[in-house]
Order: C-alpha cells, then structure tokens, then sequence
C-alpha cells in the first residue's frame, strides 16, 4: 500500500509499505477515505519531536471504513463508515474509566521511554514518534486500530468527510480547549493562533456563551475566517504589543480566559522571541513559547490559561511570577477526543457548529510531500489540506494477503490486571515469529520489512524480535509464565508496556534488575580496589585504571579533583600541566595571533539574529536517532 513516511527533517516521501493486518483481538483495520495535515505533523516535519525513525508512517487524523475487524470488537461491522481519534486508549484503566482518555495506561508500549522524559506515561498516538508509542499513522491507505471497541466513532449518512474529519483532532481540541476556560456569560476570550485549532477553539468559546473572542495571528487569510464567525482580530503585523493591545480592549482588565493554540513553533516581534528562535536552532531548548508568555501577561487576575498547542520538551523564561500572582489557573494536555466525539458529532449535524471550511485545499496522498511543504511554509491561503488516497491499486494486494493469512492461529490467551468491574479482562496474543509476519510476504516484495516496534504488534511479535536480535529465543518466551515473561523482556531491555503485562510484575523486574546491576558494579569496584580521588592521590587511581586494563585519565586533566577529593601536590600538579598546555599552545611573542573571523555587525537586532539563526539552521545536521544509537541501554539514551 502507499503511505507518507518520514526520513528527516523537511523530507517525507510516499512509498510502498507492508499493508497491516490484525494483530489483537481488539484491532480493526480501516481503508482510509481522508486524512489529513496536522500543525503537529508539521512539528514532525521541522524536526521538533523526539524518536522519529526513517520510514515511520505519519498521520493521526483519518477516516475511513472498516474491511476487517478482530473476534472481540463487537461494536464495528464490516462496511462501517467511522472517524477515528487521534489518541489511543483502552477502556478499561483508571483514567480512560474517568474520562481522561489521551492520559490511557495501557496503549502506549514505549512506556518506559514516556516515564523518563515526562515522569509518567500517556496514551499512544497514531503516527506521532516512539515516545507516543511508535504506532503506524493515518496518512496511508489502511491503518491498524487498535482497541478499535472503544475507539472509532460510526457516522451516519449524509455527512461529508469535510464535516466530520476534524472531530478526529482539530475541533475535539479546539473544543476542550474552550471548555477548559470554564466560559461565562460575558466572558472574553483571547485565542492566540487561527490556525485549525484556534478556528475551533474561537467557534467552540462562541458557541459556549463567550461575548467576545480575539483572536491573534499574523496571517490575514486566518484573520479574516476567524472574522467570517464572529471573532474580533489583532493582527501580530500591525500591532506590536499583543498585552497592551488586549487591555485597550477590554478596559484596562484583560480577557478573562486566553487560549494558546500555537504551541513550539509560536513566531514574535519582541526581543524575548527572537531569544527563543536563537535557543530552539542551537538546541537548547524544544519550544519557543512567546505566545504562551503573552498570553499569561495578558490574562485578567484570577482567569484561565489554556494551552492546546503542543509542547514536547523544555522552555525558557516563563514568567511564573506574573502567574502566581495574578491567581491564574492552568489547564492543557492532548486531547481526550472520545469524550467529546458524541457531542461534536450532535453538534455538527444540527449545523451549530461547520468545520468543513477549514479544508482549503484537497490533494492526491501522493502529493503529500508537496502538501508538507506548503504547510509548513505558511503559503497564503493555505490553510488545512485534506489527502485522499486512491482507491484503483489496493484490492488485489489485500485480497491475496488475506488469502495467506487465514490459516494462522490466534493464539493463547494472556490475562491482565482487574478491570472496573473486577474480573479479569482477557486479551489474545498471536503465535510467535509468524504474529511478525506481515502481508509483505503476498506483494511478492523480495525485502523484508523492518522489525515492527512494540506498538506495532503483540507481545508474541517482540518475543520474535528479540529471538531474530539474538536476545532470548521466541520458544523460550513464549513458555515462559505469564508473570515471568516482564522480566525476560527487562532482560533484553524491551520493556513490555503496561497492556502487556501486570504493573506490579514490571516494577518488580525493574527492581530486580537495577539491584543486580548495583550489586554487580560494588562487585566489581571490591574486585578492582578502585580508590575514588577522596580515597587517595590522582596517581593511584591511573594506575589502579591502567592495572584494570581501563583507559587512564587525560594528561590535559578535564575533570580536576578537589582539594577535598586528592592530595594537594595531586591538584597543583594537575593545574602545572594545565598552565604548560596553554603555554604550548600560545604564539611566541612578536608572532601575531591569527585573528578571529570578522563578524557582520551592521544591521538591526532582528536582522542580526536572523542572520544568525539561518546560519545556525544551514550548520545543524539531523537531530540524532535516539533510537539508533548503537545502544540497548535505556540510560544511555
């Protein structure tokens, strides 16, 4: 099948792809009718999000129907016409229970990867990177929907797929996002981005009883939509100063609830933005969160700060202070897009609220590359484009796949823990080594596709990866106990997520293994009598280092001890060495130093900066892979 995948920065490319095939008993394949570009694909794009691998399908907003689906997916038939959102969640933990979908337990299988940067794990995401879980993404001609019973939402007939695509992402976000600024009779309301979001975000807070909406942004064709319905416009062009601006307009007050639907890649005229366009190109921070600065200086005391724009990393200069002391309150996440798909899709039929203007554009899925790029580019008028895939090619390939496939077991039934309702909730997982084949085998294709991540299959399909890596066999995980096989996973560092297995077997196999590694490194010291530099001078450690066979330290010390951590002649040594390197290093007197490249200094600040941040951009080379650094281990990474 053709699907839109990723290969770096700025460069995504149409390609032939194994079709999916179910996986779980809860999975349901769609053939997709529409997707489209989201301004988090564009953060992808940019190269702003973390752990992408080449080749990974994108896409989290799609639609489509149903052409199979598995033995315990009751609610769905064959033929269905359903949207799909765009977090994946189970059902049945303690946050999808209340309400709290996109925060789901369970359906993220790169869980381990989430805990170490945000502490705590989220639901996985189509298309959006393996620290959302690596799932394959919409922007293709059929997907994999996993946990498809509490997921894709069945629409009636008469209603275009303009109309209802955005309840996948767009307007659900929107939507939360107004509702999160708890909107009162006579509120004010300041949206700053009319993108996609901020549209909806700006219908959404009308619709909720707002009596005013403002909305920011520096492209005249969003203005003039967000006018079209109702929005009163400050546009970032004309007017320099967004906070004195918004309180000219509301007599000195400020809105009562500011919305940010910007997100990392927000864009400025102040010196603080032109800072964060310097620190994000340098790498040294993830976002750049002009927009949500202003709208916290310009949030009334005692109002609302929603952010609906995506922030993955670290920020900068974030005025805490004026948030503290103006009282305000904070509300964000991805949205919980099961929660709200019922009420959108009322709402849309009765025509209260009309997304399917924000479509400027309708393109091929293979001119997705040229879509990306205008998108990203902010080209005039430009606004949100949909991608159809064509149908002519597909039937042949998935009827011959389904042909191969429709001998193979199921296979054995796992048990994971209690649900709400206190019984066991049962899942099936697929033979090893053959669950990992995919319907590649039908195209005839002589190449075999790459391994599939842990979202991309059972538990029986990482079993098979780490046998084909040489970690543990697929025999010997597959006998193994249900509540042993986390710690086999541990072993081979492929942590099962927490759908996969107890969360109690996983703490435990952590533990486990963090005391034997402890435990293995005192070893190891006690065997080797490595002094620390507090236990002795700096010689003794090189030679306890050269005696073990290590590497001894730098001639030219780069981490000198203190006087606390060696003996005195130790570090006045250390600092001799130092002072005779630099000495070295030093032209002898009377022979000029070569002098330091001239620098452009004419110019404004802003056009300086922006010199410079194009220099920094044409310098950069690819974030690095994280997950292809030549490493298993999860530290390290």
């Amino acid at each position: 099948m053709k699907a839109v995948c990723w290969y770096g920065i700025r460069d995504v490319r149409v390609l032939d792809v194994p079709e999916p095939r179910i996986l779980n008993p809860r999975d349901a394949i769609i053939e997709v009718t529409s997707t489209a570009i989201c301004g988090s694909d564009v953060h992808i794009y940019n190269g702003y999000i973390p752990t992408m691998r080449r080749g990974d399908i994108l896409g989290h907003e799609f639609m489509g129907r149903v052409v199979e689906v598995g033995g315990e997916v009751t609610n769905l038939r064959v033929g269905d016409r359903v949207v799909v959102p765009f977090t994946i969640s189970c059902g049945e933990c303690y946050y999808c229970r209340h309400e709290m979908w996109s925060l789901c337990d369970n359906s993220n299988p790169n869980a381990w990867m989430a805990e170490k940067v945000f502490g705590y794990t989220p639901a996985g995401i189509y298309g959006y990177s393996h620290l959302m879980g690596g799932y394959a993404g919409g922007q293709a001609e059929y997907v994999r929907v996993p946990f498809a019973d509490v997921g894709p939402l069945r629409i009636p007939d008469g209603l275009t797929d303009e109309q209802v695509l955005p309840i996948a992402d767009v307007l659900a976000t929107g939507y939360m996002a107004a509702e999160a600024c708890d909107i009162q009779s006579g509120d004010t309301v300041a949206v700053w981005g009319a993108g996609p979001v901020g549209q909806m975000a700006i219908r959404s807070a009308l619709h909720l009883g707002a009596a005013r909406v403002i909305a920011i942004d520096a492209v005249p064709e969003r203005l003039a939509m967000a006018e079209r319905h109702g929005a009163e416009t400050i546009n970032y062009t004309q007017q320099r100063n967004v906070v004195d601006a918004l309180k000219e307009m509301t007599a000195g007050r400020g809105p009562d609830a500011c919305i940010e639907a910007v997100g990392m890649e927000s864009l400025g005229r102040s010196v603080d933005a032109l800072y964060d366009r310097v620190k994000q190109a340098m790498r040294l921070e993830t976002g750049r969160p002009h927009a949500l600065r202003e709208a916290i200086q310009a949030c009334r005391k005692g109002g609302t700060v929603s952010i609906a724009g995506v922030f993955v990393g670290l920020v900068d200069k974030i005025p805490m202070g004026a948030a503290f002391n103006k009282g305000l309150t904070f509300k964000m996440g991805q949205t919980h897009v099961q929660k709200y798909m019922p009420t959108l899709l009322d709402l849309v039929q009765r025509g209260a609220i009309d997304p399917s203007d924000l479509f400027t554009h309708t393109m091929d899925l293979e001119e997705a590359p040229q879509a990306y790029a205008r998108f990203a580019a902010r080209e005039a008028g430009f606004l949100k484009v949909m991608l159809k895939p064509q149908p002519s090619t597909r039937a042949d390939g998935r009827r011959a796949a389904r042909q191969r496939m429709a001998e193979q077991p199921v296979g054995m039934p796992i048990t994971l823990p209690e649900t709400g309702s206190g019984s066991p909730a049962q899942r099936t997982r697929g033979t090893p080594i053959r669950a990992a084949q995919l319907s590649w085998e039908a195209t005839g294709t002589t190449e075999a596709p790459p391994v599939p991540s842990q979202a991309e299959g059972p538990r029986s399909t990482i079993d098979a990866s780490l046998c084909e890596k040489g970690l543990a066999t697929a025999e010997e995980c597959a006998d193994l106990p249900a509540e042993e096989v986390p710690e086999q996973m541990v072993t081979g560092r492929h942590l099962p997520s927490q759908a996969e297995g107890e969360r109690d077997t996983i703490e435990d196999a952590l533990r486990a293994r963090e005391e034997r590694e402890a435990d293995a490194f005192e070893r190891s010291v006690a065997e080797r009598r490595l002094p620390s530099q507090a236990e002795g001078a700096r010689q003794a450690v090189e030679a306890d280092l050269e005696g073990a066979g290590e590497v001894p330290l730098s001639p030219i010390v780069p981490h000198l001890p203190s006087q606390a951590e060696g003996d005195r002649e130790t570090v006045e040594e250390d600092l001799r060495r130092l002072e005779e390197a630099e000495e070295a290093s030093t032209p002898p007197t009377g022979e000029a130093a070569t002098p330091p490249p001239p620098t452009d200094e004419t110019g404004s600040i802003e056009e300086r900066v922006e010199d410079r941040v194009r220099r920094i951009q044409e310098e950069t080379t690819e974030p690095r892979d994280l997950l292809d650094e030549g490493t298993d281990d999860p530290e390290r990474r």
